[in-house]
């Protein structure tokens, strides 16, 4: 699972929670945007390795709400909305991962632009490198001894 994988699940739920009726954006997206829109990206905190075989990192994926005019009960319901649409798991391709929590701030000039960060919490990325030559156990015999 790739920073991007979950980025596309996040405004995938984003476009199906307005029918495509608000846009969604990058965070590259400057100019030329129509309002209302979404703008998005994923906030990652470092990427280590356990082991050859799993590296793990924290993740969180924001949403910045822009309105053609600041109005806090929009802002209030959009909340409301998002978090229903996304629940407590995002189905990032195969995989389900845990919601751990939503918090909601404000950013801009006047602090009056909605900013909703969905915390992902520790995403578990398994390495899978198949070698050439070998084949994958198939079944484990365990025999137990009784002393």
């Amino acid at each position: 699972m790739t920073v991007l994988d979950i980025l596309a699940a996040g405004n995938k739920v984003l476009h199906d929670c307005y029918e495509g009726a608000i846009p969604v954006y990058g965070r590259e997206v400057s100019d030329g945007y129509i309002t209302p829109a979404f703008f998005t990206e994923v906030v990652t905190s470092g990427y280590g390795y356990g082991t050859k075989c799993y590296a793990e990192f924290s993740c969180a994926f924001k949403i910045t709400y822009f309105q053609k005019l600041p109005d806090s009960v929009d802002q209030m319901e959009k909340v409301e909305e998002i978090r229903k649409a996304f629940g407590l798991k995002l189905a990032v391709g195969d995989r389900k991962v845990t919601v751990r929590g939503y918090d909601v701030g404000y950013t801009g000039e006047r602090n009056n632009i909605l900013q909703i960060t969905i915390d992902l919490g520790v995403i578990v990325d398994w390495i899978r490198e198949e070698l050439e030559g070998y084949d994958l156990m198939g079944e484990v015999d365990l025999g137990l001894k009784e002393d």
